[in-house]
């Protein structure tokens, strides 16, 4: 978005029996040939950038995972936004998937290793 090297534009000629628009159809198209383009490109993912509200009819909500890393098992509260699995025999959670700070989607399953 700041220094452009790459435009691309994709058009859909005469679409049938369909009530689709773009964003559904092309758009996911466009995303995998601009991540290809900018891998060939060697340019860098920029980590500072304004986090995309979800659109309701085709992005799943992401929500970001705390560290339970050091928490008792009978200390952690079950998420309505997301599962969570305990993995082992102990009480002491003593590493999780996806790490503390990630984004999990909406119902997906944080794994929670006990010792």
């Amino acid at each position: 978005m700041n220094d452009p090297e790459v435009a691309v534009y994709f058009a859909l000629v005469n679409p049938k029996n369909t009530v689709q628009y773009g964003g559904v159809t092309v758009g996911p198209l466009i995303k995998e040939a601009m991540i290809n383009c900018f891998s060939i490109l060697n340019i860098p993912k920029q980590s500072d950038g304004i986090k995309l509200d979800a659109r309701y009819w085709i992005d799943k909500k992401t929500y970001q995972v705390p560290s339970y890393i050091g928490i008792d098992k009978n200390n952690i509260k079950m998420s309505s936004y997301y599962n969570i699995e305990f993995i082992g025999d102990g009480d002491t959670v003593i590493e999780q998937l996806p790490s503390a700070g990630s984004d999990i989607v909406e119902n997906g399953t944080v794994l929670l290793y006990l010792e």
